[in-house]
Formats: C-alpha cells, sequence, structure tokens
C-alpha cells in the first residue's frame, strides 16, 4: 500500500460527500487502519437486493423536496453492496446503499447487529444518494412535516446487511490491492446548476484481487448527484450507480461498491435534451465505469 500513496494513489484526497458518513474520510480511514504491507490482507464481497416490495410496503419516493410520490413500480434493484477487510487484527467493512441517506443512529445499529462495535473492527456506511429510492430519513412522507418512513422495511435493511456482513467475515480470502487517481472530464456527465460552478472531477478506485487474479471487488469514488430520471419518476431505480456496477461487474465478475463524492449545491448529471432519461443514466453510469476501468489498466 505504501507504493501506491508514493504514485499518488492514496484515497486521502478524495472529496467527501454530503451523507451522513463522508467517503474520502471513510476512504482515508480504510487507508490508516490498513496502512503497512499488504501481506496477508483478506477480502471478501457481495450484495443484498434492498428493493422494497410495493404490494407489501407503503413507501414514500425520497427527493427533490417533493413529498406524496408514490412509486408505481419498480424499473431496477436497489442493492446494498458490502465489501469487508482483514488485516491482521483488524476487519473493516465498507456498505454502500442504494439509498438518498442513512442516520448515525440507523449505523449504530448495523454496528451493533453486526458485530462492528469497538475494538480493531470498523464499519462505515454511505448512501448514493440516489433520488428515485425509498424515504429512509422521514422527510418526504404523504404531507410536509409527515415522515414518509417504512419502519419496517426499515429494520428489514439493516437485517440484511448485518446478515451478510457475518457471512462475509466466513467467506474472507487473501488478496491483493490495486489503486488509481485520475480525472474525469465532466463535459456530458455532471454539471454544477448553481453559481458559483465548482465541479470536482476526481475519480478513484481501488481494485482488490484473490491469487489467482480474479477481481474480488472494485470501490469506485466519483461526485454527481444521482438524479437522472427527475422529479416526476415514478419508479423505483438506483439511477447511475446502479448502471455503473452493472458494468463494473459484468467486465471484472467481481463486486462493485459505489461511494458518492462531493455533489454540494448541486452537482448534477447532464443529461442530453431531448433524450430519453433512462437512455442517459445508462450512459451515464457506463461511461463513467470505463473509465474507471481504463484507469487501473
Amino acid at each position: 500500500m505504501a507504493s501506491l500513496v508514493r504514485r499518488g494513489c492514496s484515497p486521502l484526497a478524495c472529496a467527501c460527500p454530503p451523507v451522513l458518513e463522508r467517503t474520502g474520510l471513510t476512504l482515508a480511514l480504510l487507508w490508516a487502519v490498513l496502512a503497512g504491507p499488504a501481506w496477508g490482507l483478506s477480502a471478501a464481497a457481495a450484495k443484498v437486493d434492498i428493493t422494497p416490495d410495493l404490494r407489501r410496503s407503503r413507501i414514500y419516493m425520497a427527493g427533490f423536496g417533493a413529498t406524496g410520490r408514490r412509486p408505481e413500480g419498480v424499473h431496477d434493484p436497489l442493492y446494498a453492496r458490502m465489501l469487508v477487510l482483514k488485516d491482521g487484527p483488524r476487519t473493516v467493512a465498507l456498505v454502500g446503499l442504494d439509498l438518498l441517506g442513512f442516520y448515525r443512529n440507523d449505523v449504530e445499529d448495523l454496528r451493533r447487529l453486526s458485530g462492528f462495535t469497538g475494538g480493531d473492527r470498523y464499519l462505515f456506511v454511505a448512501a448514493t444518494h440516489v433520488h428515485s429510492g425509498p424515504d429512509t430519513l422521514g422527510l418526504w412522507g404523504p404531507l410536509p412535516g409527515v415522515s414518509g418512513v417504512n419502519r419496517t422495511y426499515h429494520r428489514a435493511i439493516k437485517e440484511k446487511v448485518a446478515a451478510a456482513l457475518k457471512g462475509l467475515e466466513e467467506r474472507l480470502e487473501e488478496v491483493s490491492l490495486a489503486g488509481w487517481r485520475g480525472t474525469l472530464d465532466p463535459k456530458g456527465l455532471c454539471k454544477d446548476l448553481r453559481d458559483p460552478v465548482v465541479i470536482d472531477p476526481a475519480l478513484s478506485v481501488l481494485s482488490f484481487k484473490d491469487n489467482r487474479g480474479r477481481p474480488v471487488s472494485t470501490v469506485v469514488n466519483w461526485s454527481c448527484h444521482p438524479e437522472t430520471l427527475g422529479r416526476e419518476n415514478r419508479l423505483i431505480t438506483a439511477d447511475f450507480p446502479g448502471a455503473l456496477c452493472a458494468k463494473v461487474e459484468e467486465e471484472t465478475g467481481g463486486e462493485c461498491l459505489f461511494l458518492n463524492g462531493a455533489i454540494g449545491g448541486l452537482l448534477t448529471p447532464e443529461a442530453a435534451l431531448g433524450r430519453d432519461p433512462w437512455h442517459e443514466s445508462e450512459r451515464i453510469g457506463r461511461a463513467v465505469a470505463t473509465a474507471a476501468l481504463r484507469g487501473l489498466e
């Protein structure tokens, strides 16, 4: 890992998102916890479906300052994507949720349920900040000031993720680590809607491979609001992070974990005028994924 730092690949410079656990800080702490030679580093990765069952759960969609937005169906699944790393006595877990946000008390619940409570055990949680998923913060219910959180569904998210994390610790295998940090031209991908225009062009990637050179997990850090579909959308979707992870997993055969960067007020997808927003969501996600994989090469 030290060689990666000397080549300028340390995630310490990654930007921080505006949701709960800050991505750059998460990667920086991960780097610090696992600092030193990567001998004996083990990893395991997985994803679990956290898409709400609209037939059984009354769900309100989060984002855009719009209340009373009920989903009419599911376009593509929402996932909790996770990576568990072990280096000597230290175990670090990263979880990325296809949700708009997750409160600190929810993170603490997840740490307790999964056994990541103190000592040499660390759990970091980040939300992609997607605007076409369920309300998990209580800000977008049927009326202003009325929570839209479905408590049964909310509890199920934590239980699913905790169970998956416990399972991953039983599947740890020795891995090697590679990383790359570069810039991605935001033109046609992301724009700033507010003055002054400030766009973080950084694209950071970490790759974990097993002893046979097969990818276990690829972690991608890039900055942009997942809101390609707009406030009129009524279908559950992971937006461009879903397409990004699908492309990486298709190309590598391993799992992908997307961690959003500094999205400020307001970095938003630059969808082409007149184009189908679903096509644009797919295009943006796959373009970022392609750039990340090229960087690793």
